[in-house]
C-alpha cells in the first residue's frame, strides 16, 4: 500500500495521431506491458517496453465492410529465458461471429494462428485466454441461453457448429436467488448478489461455485471488483453510501471509506487487496485511492482530458499499470 502514491501518468496516446477512433475501448495484458486498441478499420498494439506500435487490418466482410469487434484478450510475458505473446479477438462478420488467435513463443517453440467462424448467428459476449486455450462466452439465439465454449473446435475447421466444441454448463443459471450479476468482472470469474446480501464467487470456465459471503447489513452488492486472484471483493451499495471489502476466505465484510452518495464509474483492487482505486468518483476526472487497512484516502491526480466519461479503465493483473481510455486517447498510469 505504501507505494500507491507513486502511481502516476507516464504516457498518453492521442488517437488523433493514429486514425479514426470511435471509442477508448482496449485490451490490456496481465503484466500491463501491451495494449490493444482499435480504430474503425485497424487494430493498434502498443508495446510499453519498446515504445513501438503495430497496426493490423480488422477483418472485412464479403462486401468489404470492417467486422464489428466485440472483445479481445492478450497474454504477454517476457522472462530471461522465455517469452510469449498470444492474442484472441471475437468479432461479427458476414452474419455470424468469428474468433481469431495468434500465439508466438520463443525458446524453440513455434507459433500458432487460426480463425474459426460459427455457423450460427449467436451473440458473443466476451473472450479470454487461459495459457494457449481460448474461451468464449456466447448467447445461443436458438434458446437465448448463455454458453461457455472452448476454442478451437473440431480440427480447426474454418466454419464450425456448436456441437463441434467443448461446452461448459453455464453455472450462473444455478443461482436462482441472484438479483445482481456484477458487471465488469474479468472472466473466468463472476460475482452475483442476492436481495438479502449473499455474495457468491463463481468460475464460469470450470462451472463451479468457489466461495460465498454475506454483506454485513444484509443488503445487495450492486457494483464492485475482484482482485486478480479473486480472494477479495471490493463493493458498494445501491445508494453509494460506503465502500466495503469482502474477504472470501474469512467471510468478513469490512468498511473501507464513506462515499456519501458519490457514483464511481470504475473500481479496482490491487493484487494484495491492500489498496482500492476509483476512477471518475462523483463524475470528476480524478483517480482516488484508499488504504483498505486504514481507510486513508489518496488523491492521485487527474487523467487526460476527455469529452465524455471514460469508455474503459483497466488495472493490470499484477497491479502495476492502470489504463484509462476515452474518445481522445489512452492515459497510462504506472507505479513509478
Amino acid at each position: 500500500a505504501e507505494n500507491i502514491t507513486s502511481l502516476r501518468s507516464v504516457l498518453r496516446i492521442d488517437f488523433a495521431e493514429y486514425g479514426d477512433f470511435e471509442s477508448g475501448w482496449f485490451a490490456l495484458s496481465e503484466d500491463g506491458n501491451r495494449i490493444r486498441a482499435m480504430s474503425t478499420t485497424e487494430f493498434f498494439d502498443f508495446d510499453l517496453i519498446t515504445g513501438q506500435s503495430y497496426r493490423t487490418q480488422i477483418p472485412r466482410s464479403s462486401d468489404n465492410i470492417p467486422a464489428q469487434v466485440v472483445d479481445s484478450a492478450l497474454n504477454f510475458r517476457i522472462t530471461p529465458s522465455f517469452s510469449y505473446r498470444s492474442q484472441a479477438d471475437v468479432y461479427l462478420l458476414n452474419g455470424t461471429y468469428c474468433v481469431s488467435y495468434l500465439g508466438d513463443w520463443s525458446g524453440g517453440f513455434s507459433g500458432d494462428s487460426w480463425q474459426q467462424c460459427s455457423g450460427r448467428a449467436d451473440i458473443p459476449q466476451s473472450i479470454w485466454l487461459d495459457g494457449s486455450q481460448v474461451w468464449l462466452e456466447v448467447v445461443d439465439t436458438a434458446t437465448w441461453k448463455t454458453q461457455i465454449i472452448r476454442l478451437p473446435c473440431s480440427n480447426r475447421a474454418a466454419v464450425y457448429l456448436p456441437q463441434d466444441c467443448q461446452h461448459i454448463p453455464y453455472v450462473l443459471a444455478e443461482d436462482t436467488e441472484a438479483i445482481v450479476l456484477i458487471g465488469r468482472i474479468p472472466p473466468p470469474y463472476a460475482v452475483t448478489s442476492s436481495a438479502d446480501g449473499v455474495v457468491k464467487l463463481w468460475n464460469i470456465q470450470e462451472g463451479q461455485l468457489i466461495a460465498s459471503a454475506m454483506t454485513e447489513e444484509g443488503i445487495p452488492a450492486v457494483f464492485g471488483q475482484l482482485n486478480s486472484s479473486a480472494t477479495n471483493f471490493l463493493w458498494r451499495d445501491e445508494n453509494s453510501h460506503s465502500l466495503r471489502l469482502i474477504n472470501f476466505a474469512t467471510g468478513e465484510d469490512l468498511f473501507i471509506a464513506p462515499l456519501n452518495g458519490a457514483y464511481v464509474q470504475y473500481f479496482f483492487l490491487t493484487p494484495a487487496a491492500d489498496v482500492a482505486i476509483a476512477v471518475n468518483l462523483g463524475f470528476k476526472p480524478e483517480i482516488i485511492a484508499w488504504n483498505t487497512h486504514t481507510g486513508q484516502q489518496y488523491n492521485l491526480g487527474t487523467y487526460r482530458s476527455c469529452t465524455r466519461i471514460p469508455d474503459m479503465a483497466r488495472l493490470s493483473g499484477d497491479g502495476t499499470t492502470l489504463v484509462i481510455g476515452c474518445d481522445t486517447g489512452l492515459d497510462i498510469w504506472r507505479i513509478d
